[in-house]
């Protein structure tokens, strides 16, 4: 009988307790899972932070070696079977300098598929817009007129309106259409055309 009263005791005092301070106990433990959600968060953003660092040192390293005139095709490879095997953005610009390379040897083709592979590297809006001006720039060098149309329309942003109808212009010259290529290049002289690329520059410095 004591017993069982000695337990009827605690467990009023025990309930006394938690309707008294109840949401004093509750916020503790919202702090506490806050506190906990916070740590999980900034031990994340620490490793992203630092694959990002080694990221950027390991581009620029590239990006100085394919800038080199010693750059030969053994070197060309190397960097091609490094930018196979990741994907983020610092693997995208490293095939954009590889594409740049290949333009220079004057081997379009390739410098087309590495471009067409940066797309898939970067899920960064403004970067694919970049990467596709210069791959429909680079399909009318070669004439591939529908392939280079395809691409602008796969531009989005009021911030490429005029690279986009710089080289929209282009097209309808080639294609003798000078009334169109007209109204596209006035176009193109009343946007702000470096509006987005100022940005990808702001976005991908090293924080």
């Amino acid at each position: 009988m004591n017993l069982c009263t000695a337990n009827k005791k605690r467990c009023s005092l025990f309930f006394h307790f938690f309707i008294s301070y109840k949401k004093s106990l509750a916020i503790g433990i919202a702090f506490s899972i806050s506190a906990l959600i916070l740590w999980c968060y900034w031990n994340q953003y620490q490793h992203n932070n630092d694959v990002m660092i080694k990221e950027s040192y390991t581009w620029r390293q590239l990006h100085t070696a394919l800038n080199k005139k010693t750059a030969d095709s053994r070197l060309l490879n190397i960097v091609q079977y490094y930018s196979n095997i990741k994907s983020n953005n610092y693997d995208a610009f490293v095939s954009m300098d590889l594409a740049r390379r290949f333009i220079e040897k004057g081997d379009f083709l390739k410098a087309e598929n590495q471009l067409k592979k940066s797309l898939i590297q970067t899920r960064d809006s403004n970067l694919q817009s970049l990467i596709r001006l210069r791959l429909a720039r680079l399909q009318l060098e070669q004439k591939h007129i529908n392939s280079a149309l395809k691409t602008l329309t796969k531009i989005k942003g009021e911030g490429w309106i005029a690279l986009v109808a710089d080289i929209y212009g282009d097209i309808q010259s080639i294609k003798g259409n000078n009334k169109e290529a007209r109204a596209a290049y006035k176009q193109a002289l009343c946007s702000g055309a470096l509006k987005m690329l100022v940005r990808i520059k702001l976005d991908n410095l090293p924080s």
